[in-house]
């Protein structure tokens, strides 16, 4: 259900207009639904946070939080550079049947978005310093948007795993062992896998 908590925090990172209240309800029932843990109690924790902040003090803050493009995760001087990712993001998102619309292709939202679209996580690890980056930063700041970035970040943990069983020796000469080609999953392929959980938020 990893792809339901990018999806819940590519909305909760978004500028906080009308659709973004009208989604509480949604987001409310999709998080409920996922199992307990650190991602599940910080997105909870958010909308906790949403739910008794007024609306106009919510938006002054996103305001204040976003300035300087924040929540981009290509913070590069190099502005050639930092077209050639958006570049190949743009590409990526295309390939993926996502008619994209909303503001920058390397924004932490967007990158989320595609993530859940396609439900696999290689462009968040791939951005993965950059991710943490920007946790500490808002940690710093001392700034609720840190917590639906923490609820990613659970998700990307490293996943401990028992040693494997020491090979026999080999006899004879080695045979190379083919490696399989890394898949990167389209979301027409993964449409017919979702679970009805994740469609609450995915489809919105």
């Amino acid at each position: 259900m990893d792809f339901v908590v990018w999806r819940a925090a590519s909305l909760l990172l978004v500028f906080p207009d009308q659709r973004f209240y009208d989604r509480r309800p949604m987001l409310r029932a999709a998080v409920a639904d996922l199992p307990d843990g650190v991602a599940r109690r910080c997105l909870d924790a958010f909308l906790d946070h949403v739910d008794r902040t007024p609306p106009i003090r919510m938006l002054a803050h996103y305001l204040e939080i976003c300035r300087e493009g924040r929540l981009l995760l290509t913070q590069d001087d190099d502005d050639a550079r930092r077209r050639s990712v958006r570049a190949r993001l743009a590409g990526l998102y295309r390939d993926a049947d996502w008619d994209f619309e909303d503001g920058p292709e390397d924004s932490l939202p967007s990158m989320l978005e595609y993530a859940a679209l396609c439900a696999d996580d290689w462009l968040l690890r791939e951005h993965r310093a950059a991710l943490e980056r920007l946790h500490r930063t808002l940690e710093a700041d001392g700034t609720p948007y840190a917590v639906p970035v923490e609820a990613v970040r659970a998700t990307l943990a490293p996943h401990l795993a028992p040693p494997a069983p020491p090979l026999p020796a080999p006899q004879g000469p080695a045979s190379p062992v083919p490696q399989p080609e890394p898949v990167r999953r389209s979301a027409r392929t993964l449409t017919a896998h979702r679970h009805d959980e994740g469609r609450r938020i995915i489809n919105v």
